[in-house]
């Protein structure tokens, strides 16, 4: 199946899209113009070699790139071993959820790994229909073709949650409720 310049995939809870290694680099990267066509969440597959100071760099700008577009970003780096050229690859694996990291893998490892998290959609869909200016982009984004890709794909396990959601996300931890509702 050929691929089209954004290809969204569309499972029964979320539409995705993929964007590879430094496309994320681009002045518009890919991500730009998948959330702007529905993704929810972005998945970036790199090979991205390490380099003093990169890795604080890059989880800066995806940490950017998810809150700009409002999406879930989950990147990927190659690992230990992944080459014979003279790089090194630290197995970087990052989540973010509209710009915050909710999830980090080891560096300088060997052993394999695997990162789990959720990333609330729902929340995401809602500060996009609250960001006036994210509509207003979305509206004027030049129509690229789009292949979509449907998954009725059903998650057969139970889902146990991995991190802590807020019930009262609107009222900070140490306040007093009363005091608070005056103000």
């Amino acid at each position: 199946m050929p691929l089209a310049a954004v290809t969204l995939f569309h499972t029964p809870t979320c539409t995705f899209g993929i964007e590879m290694g430094e496309e994320a680099n681009a002045p518009i990267p890919p991500s730009a113009h998948l959330a702007m066509q529905g993704a929810d969440i972005i998945f970036n597959l790199s090979a991205d070699d390490s380099l003093v100071g990169k890795y604080t760099l890059r989880i800066q700008q995806l940490s950017y790139l998810s809150r700009k577009n409002i999406v879930g970003y989950v990147y990927s780096s190659c690992g230990y071993g992944e080459s014979t050229l003279d790089v090194v690859y630290e197995g970087n694996a990052w989540i973010f959820e509209h710009g915050e990291l909710l999830a980090s893998s080891p560096r300088h490892t060997t052993e394999p790994q695997l990162l789990v998290s959720e990333i609330d959609v729902e929340m995401l869909r809602a500060e996009r229909r609250r960001t006036n200016l994210f509509a207003d982009c979305a509206a004027l984004q030049p129509q690229l073709p789009v292949m979509h890709v449907e998954s009725d794909a059903q998650d057969a396990h139970e889902l146990c949650l991995t991190r802590t959601i807020d019930a009262h996300p609107f009222l900070p931890a140490n306040c007093n409720p009363a005091e608070r509702c005056s103000e």
